[in-house]
């Protein structure tokens, strides 16, 4: 093959060697792999696509007068900074042993610390929620009981400004009609879609997936119902 002159007085590669250095260069860029994530009782099987090499994030969800909500990875290297956190409550969204308590919906207390001290980086998702002070529940004038404490509910942690709940929504079992009588923070552990009813019976439908997380404010009345899929939740009432 006769090799062509090149502009700078050097020797030009041929072009099929330009074809297969090309092919080498594209194999070695970083690829997004498939990934299987499942919750910890077996409801949802999470399909996603995680980059081979993420980088550390911080990214703001919610931010209103009364919470402000973060959804956290770690790397390997590098653990996110966020700022001075006080009586935080941090969910974890998979098995990392990084943080105590470890496990997907595991809920631990932040407060006076800095975000991630004494952890060692390590690939691993939170949803950090900081309340913002306490402005008391909302009086309770209808007839019906409120949200939390229900059946099957599990309280998990609780700080003077927000107490957080386990709860797993079951085919076929309809919650209580409640009254919310607190804002809160509902954090997805599983893929499907719950139907909230009114007393007057509308009906609205809404998705989630694993690690969605939510801002709902209170002063409603309706019962929930699994309307596809899997529903479990930590649902963090603000006080």
């Amino acid at each position: 093959m006769r090799e062509r002159p090149h502009p700078t007085g050097g020797t030009a590669l041929p072009s099929s060697y330009l074809v297969v250095l090309g092919m080498c260069v594209c194999a070695a860029l970083p690829v997004a792999l498939p990934a299987v994530v499942r919750d910890p009782v077996g409801h949802s099987v999470v399909s996603a696509v995680l980059p081979k090499e993420p980088s550390a994030s911080a990214s703001l969800i919610v931010d209103n007068a009364r919470v402000t909500v973060w959804d956290v990875l770690w790397t390997d290297a590098a653990i996110p900074t966020l700022p001075p956190l006080s009586d935080a409550l941090v969910v974890s969204l998979d098995d990392a042993d990084c943080v105590k308590p470890a496990g997907v919906g595991a809920v631990r207390v932040v407060t006076g610390a800095r975000y991630g001290a004494g952890a060692e980086p390590q690939r691993h998702r939170d949803i950090v929620v900081q309340p913002k002070g306490m402005v008391g529940p909302i009086p309770n004038t209808s007839s019906h009981p409120v949200a939390f404490p229900r059946p099957r509910a599990v309280k998990v942690a609780e700080t003077h400004s927000a107490v957080a709940w386990d709860y797993t929504w079951l085919p076929g079992q309809p919650t209580p009609t409640h009254f919310h009588d607190k804002d809160v923070v509902v954090v997805y552990l599983a893929d499907g879609d719950l139907l909230s009813v009114s007393p007057e019976g509308s009906r609205a439908r809404n998705a989630h997936t694993f690690g969605y997380a939510k801002f709902n404010p209170g002063n409603r009345v309706h019962y929930e119902l699994l309307g596809s899929g899997h529903a479990r939740a930590i649902v963090i009432e603000l006080q």
